[in-house]
């Protein structure tokens, strides 16, 4: 039986996870696994608004430097896509 393309995907998201689940267990200090989940977001954000993750970690740490706090939420995923892409 085939799944249509959508329970596809979302099968492939789950099982992603899944797998991070296991790896991602003993990470080491619970700072660290708090700081990676933060990462890991921001990466899936990337992928699901479409933009290559390298190119908007570039961006981000090049301008983030000198923004300003009230700008932090221009440099969500979802934000920045709507602007430079």
């Amino acid at each position: 039986m085939t799944a249509p393309g959508g329970e596809v995907k979302t099968q492939r998201r789950r099982d992603r996870s899944a797998l991070g689940k296991k790896n991602w267990m003993f990470i080491g200090h619970p700072e660290a696994g708090e700081r990676s989940a933060v990462i890991y977001t921001l990466l899936g954000s990337c992928r699901r608004h479409g933009l290559n993750p390298f190119d908007y970690l570039k961006d981000l740490f090049t301008r983030l430097p000198a923004a300003k706090i009230t700008a932090i939420k221009q440099s969500a995923p979802a934000a920045w896509a709507k602007v430079w892409c």
